[in-house]
């Protein structure tokens, strides 16, 4: 925690790039500045992490939802006809308990993982 602009998001980012820890843990940098409520916190935890998970491969996304009942997957065709994989927001009436599915997930992986919150602020803060 630091007065804004201090440089917080480029000191999370460096430490995520460094070899050892790419190596050992799944990191996840969630940027909640744009959400209102825990809903949409909820949702954008879920997408940081599916887009993560996304690169390991169909095998571990498709576990990360099957894990996670009120998060929609949804397929989409690029421009060139490939498949892009996304997640809507489904019907999250309990976001508490979404959060802690996501959690259960994650401390379940087989690397540990890591998750920085970014831009936790009271709005109109500055």
């Amino acid at each position: 925690m630091s007065p804004r602009r201090m440089g917080k998001t480029w000191l999370i980012r460096h430490c995520f790039q460094q070899d050892e820890l790419r190596e050992q843990a799944y990191t996840f940098l969630v940027d909640i500045y744009a959400t209102n409520n825990l809903s949409e916190l909820v949702f954008q935890l879920g997408q940081t992490v599916l887009g993560v998970l996304k690169s390991r491969g169909r095998r571990v996304w498709e576990t990360f939802l099957n894990a996670i009942s009120s998060l929609r997957p949804s397929i989409t065709f690029d421009i060139n006809g490939n498949p892009e994989w996304s997640i809507g927001l489904g019907d999250i009436k309990k976001p508490v308990a979404t959060l802690d599915e996501i959690f259960s997930y994650l401390n379940g992986c087989d690397r540990r993982c890591i998750v920085a919150i970014d831009e936790f602020q009271t709005k109109g803060s500055g």
